[in-house]
This record gives C-alpha cells, sequence and structure tokens, in this order.
C-alpha cells in the first residue's frame, strides 16, 4: 500500500506565493489581555476579525524565533537536571520532547541551532528508550511512542541502522497489542488513542509518512488490530443498547468520552485513515460513519461537544476534550465523504474556539492555547481561507504577550510536549510552513 495525501486548498503554488508576498517586517498589533473568566481570557483581537483577509500576516521570522528561543528554554533546564526526569513518555517526558527537537529541526535554521536540537534530541531519546519505569502502554504513554519518535529522529539524524532498529521494536509491539493495552479492569474498552489499540494506528501513520514502502512497516498487520477495535466497538454499542444509533461505541476510564485523547472522535479520525483496510471489511465503513453521524449530533449550538456522552455541560474548549479537538474527525469526515454538514461543523467548532479558546491553562496542546490555535491551522489548510491562519497566528502572538503568560497557570510538566511548552515550540514552527503541518500525531490529509 501507498500513502495517498489529500491536497488542501491552502496547498496551491499561487496561495503559497501570495502568503509568501504578505509576509513582511511589518507586525500586527497586539492587543493585551485583560478581562479574565474561570477557563478562559476574553480574546482581544474579538470584533476586529474583518481586517485579517487583507492585513499583513507577520513575519516568518517572528515564529522561528519563537520556535528556537522556546527550545532553548528547554535546553538549559536539562543541562541542569538529571535526563531522566520526568518521565519517558510522550505526552509527558523525554520522548516527547524529543519529538518536538525533530520537528523544530526541520526548519530553516543555522546549523549551529539544528546542532543543538539534535545533540538535546539524541540525549532524550536515549534515555527513553533506555527506561523500564512504564506506568501504561499505547502511543502517548508506553514503549510503542517511544519507539515512533526514536525512528523519526534517527532518520533525521542520518543512522539508518538505529531508526531501523527502532522500526524493528515498534513492529513487535504492535505483535503484542492485545496483550500490552491496558484495560484498568474493565473500565476502558482499549481502543482509544492515548493508550490503546488505534494510538499504535497512529503511531504507524507517522511513521508511514517518514518510511513510506518499509518492508519492516508493510510487516505490520494493521488490519489485525482495525479488526478488533471494530469487534470492540460493536460489543460495547451492544452492551448499550446503540446499536442502531451508534455501531461502534468505546470508554475510557469508565467514562464515555467524546473527544481525540480518551473518546469516540480519535478512534472514529483514526479508522478513517485505512480506507483500503475498511473496504475489505464488510459494513465497516458504513458504521463508522453512522458512528461519527451519532457524535455530530451531540455538538450544542455553541460549536462545542461535551466532555462525555450525555452530559451537558458545555465549557471545555481543549485538545483533548471540546471543539478545538473534535475538528479532526470532522475534517476527516468531510475529506472522506464531502458532505458539506461536516465542514460546517468544523467551522463553529473554530469559532467557538476563536471566542473562547485563549485558556488559562497556559500554552501547551492538549489543553492549552497553542493546541487550540492548530484548529486554525486545519480549518485554514481546509478552506484555503486565509483569515483561519491569520486566527491561528493571533494565538501564537498572544502567547508571546506577557499580559497573557502572567494571566495564566504554569502545567505540572512545563517542558513537556502536551502540557508543556515543547508542543508550543511545534506550534510556533508549523506556522513558518502551514501548508504542510499537522498537531502531533493527528494526520488528517494522509491515508494507508
Amino acid at each position: 500500500m501507498s500513502d495517498v495525501v489529500a491536497t488542501s486548498p491552502a496547498g496551491s503554488t499561487a496561495k503559497r506565493a501570495e502568503l509568501t508576498r504578505r509576509r513582511s517586517s511589518c507586525k500586527r498589533q497586539i492587543p493585551c489581555v485583560s478581562v479574565c473568566h474561570e477557563r478562559y481570557m476574553e480574546n482581544p483581537f474579538l470584533g476586529k476579525e474583518e481586517s485579517f483577509s487583507t492585513e499583513p500576516l507577520n513575519s516568518l521570522d517572528d515564529y522561528t524565533e519563537a520556535a528556537l528561543g522556546t527550545m532553548q528554554r528547554i535546553y538549559h533546564h536539562y543541562s541542569e537536571v538529571p535526563i531522566t526526569e520526568p518521565s519517558p513518555d510522550v505526552y509527558l517526558g523525554t520522548a516527547g520532547i524529543a519529538y518536538a527537537c525533530n520537528r523544530v529541526a526541520s526548519m530553516k535554521i543555522p546549523q549551529s541551532e539544528r546542532d543543538m536540537l539534535l545533540g538535546m534530541g539524541a540525549r532524550l531519546i536515549q534515555s527513553s528508550q533506555k527506561a523500564q519505569n512504564f506506568e501504561h502502554q499505547g502511543l502517548f504513554l508506553g514503549p510503542v511512542g517511544v519507539a515512533v519518535v526514536a525512528a523519526l529522529f534517527y532518520k533525521t539524524l542520518g543512522d539508518e541502522k538505529r531508526a531501523q532498529s527502532a522500526l524493528e521494536s515498534f513492529a513487535k509491539l504492535c505483535e503484542t497489542v492485545e496483550a500490552d493495552i491496558d484495560l484498568a479492569g474493565g473500565k476502558n474498552s482499549g481502543d482509544e488513542v492515548l493508550f490503546g489499540r488505534t494510538g499504535y494506528l497512529m503511531g504507524f501513520l507517522e511513521l508511514w509518512k517518514v518510511f513510506p514502502n518499509n518492508k519492516i512497516l508493510e510487516g505490520v498487520d494493521v488490519k489485525k488490530i482495525i479488526l478488533a477495535v471494530l469487534e470492540s466497538g460493536r460489543k460495547c454499542s451492544k452492551s448499550r443498547g446503540l446499536t442502531d444509533r451508534c455501531p461502534l461505541f468505546y470508554y475510557c476510564m469508565g467514562m464515555d468520552f467524546v473527544g481525540p485523547a480518551h473518546g469516540l472522535s480519535g478512534i472514529y479520525h483514526c479508522l478513517l485513515c485505512f480506507p483500503s483496510v475498511l473496504k475489505a471489511v464488510p459494513g465497516a465503513e458504513e458504521d463508522i460513519k453512522c458512528s461519527v453521524d451519532f457524535v455530530l449530533q451531540q455538538q450544542f449550538p455553541s460549536g462545542n461537544f461535551p466532555m462525555k456522552y450525555r452530559e451537558d455541560r458545555d465549557e471545555l474548549i481543549h485538545w483533548c476534550h471540546g471543539a478545538p479537538g473534535l475538528v479532526y474527525m470532522l475534517a476527516k469526515a468531510y475529506l472522506v465523504w464531502k458532505d458539506k454538514k461536516y465542514l460546517d461543523a468544523c467551522i463553529s467548532c473554530g469559532n467557538i474556539t476563536w471566542q473562547k479558546g485563549l485558556l488559562r491553562k497556559g500554552p501547551g496542546i492538549c489543553h492549552g492555547i497553542a493546541g487550540n490555535g492548530y484548529a486554525f491551522i486545519l480549518l485554514y489548510q481546509l478552506t484555503g481561507q486565509v483569515e483561519w491562519l491569520s486566527k491561528a497566528e493571533c494565538f501564537a502572538d498572544l502567547v508571546l504577550q506577557p499580559s497573557t503568560k502572567e494571566k495564566c497557570t504554569v502545567p505540572d510538566h512545563p517542558y513537556s510536549l502536551y502540557e508543556g511548552i515543547a508542543g508550543t515550540a511545534c506550534y510556533f514552527a508549523d506556522l513558518t510552513n502551514p501548508n504542510h503541518s499537522s498537531f502531533p500525531f493527528s494526520e488528517v490529509f494522509i491515508d494507508y
């Protein structure tokens, strides 16, 4: 099989030339954040959107400098503490920071900066590979995520031997996925992206982009994993009496989560990235579509989504829970089925994120400002409308604004990929090349 990348409207040569022309040293005036609510700050750019389609965008150099400056903070931190802290995984630990090193090192930057990033990343990923203290399995919290990052990192270094060894480790872990997944005493269906079966599949897609037609990856039985996910979803749906409304249902930590990290939308998004397998399984695509539509029906009039099925609290607007995370499933559904209702739902997600997505939890990507900003990048890719890219840049500018920083809390793991500033650095880096960027491990424009 080969990867089929869907070309977004924003990817055209003419559009890229226009963006290059519009980017200049002229900087957008950044207002201060003044009004705070319990969970978010009021967006000071609200009401100024009409200028976004004509006003010059910020210089690429602004975000290059922001990405490098952020990674330099991490570099200085790890120059002073043992490399083994705080954990070896992708979500909170050293493997995730190594992933960010790799992403930022792919930018057009001075060789000295690239050497700094790759040197730090090598120390971090080697520490992760030696670790034995994984509390969970899966992509985000277990050794399979470390194997994925190691393969990507060593590919960048040009160390083919170590890259192939990491691919072999990944393939072996895929063989034991059924034994490795954490069902937590029956509280998990074992399918979610965070530490379930679909996390292995999302890791596979991340590798396939970089190692297309690789013999080791071709040997991974993705169909077996997908069949297990489908069987699990059908069993759970039947037990909940949802077969007619949601043929594929899943749960995590004893809860019926909707978002991409723990819940339904991440699983459906992942499955839709494997169309060749789905076509070989009778009824699979139909069941996924019915289930996606079931989730779509949970959207609030505001454009947001609940954290859990049958919950009426319209308050969480994070990647992990809420509209900024649901946009990935909806975007994939739009690309697959070409039904405008999915695009309209994506835009509603973007609108509520613009209104209430300037989170006080900080700059991170799981439940922070940068993670919400990624939704705007995706909407720009889907629609080709520069307004969405301007909104993504506004969130980046506000992350850097001192008045924003002083009103945000400091995350428990301030340097990590998902909670901390390593993910923020990825966001800054992706703004320098928005036509070819994606939220980490949430690719929409690729199929296997």
